[in-house]
């Protein structure tokens, strides 16, 4: 590519909300780290293993932007990895998943969990990852799976 002249080039703004992410053709939806907006001081994308780590306050949390083409039931599932037992909530629009996971026993041993299910809107929603504060251990994320539940 040669181009004349000085380039013009715009750049998204660092504050502008990620794209609303829709379903595939099962109905699932995944939600992967890279997508996801980090609320807080300590949380951060980490590169090495594509996941949400120093994940150390109980005040930060994460969320994605869905689009659901129809409301159901859908189970949630995270691959995550940590060193402690924690609990969280997952929550979206007015349900509320109280969830925890054991600890695989170290940031970078990553295994699926299954939590439980929560009933979703069609339409544009939020889902988002908040910390049980009394019970909150660090994690490391690397996605979150909304399956159809059967």
């Amino acid at each position: 590519l040669q181009v004349k002249g000085k380039l013009d080039v715009e750049q998204p703004e660092a504050t502008a909300a990620p794209p609303a992410l829709g379903q595939d053709l099962t109905g699932a939806i995944k939600l992967l780290a890279a997508q996801a907006r980090l609320h807080g001081a300590k949380v951060k994308l980490e590169s090495k293993n594509n996941n949400i780590g120093f994940w150390t306050a109980a005040g930060d949390w994460i969320e994605w932007q869905l689009n659901l083409a129809q409301a159901g039931r859908f189970s949630v599932i995270v691959d995550f990895a940590s060193k402690g037992d924690s609990t969280f909530e997952v929550v979206a629009g007015n349900q509320k998943l109280k969830a925890s996971v054991t600890k695989t026993g170290d940031y970078g041993k990553f295994t699926m969990a299954s939590l439980g299910s929560l009933e979703l809107p069609a339409g544009q929603t939020s889902l988002a990852i908040k910390p049980v504060k009394e019970s909150w251990k660090p994690i490391n994320l690397r996605s979150v799976v909304l399956k159809p539940a059967n």
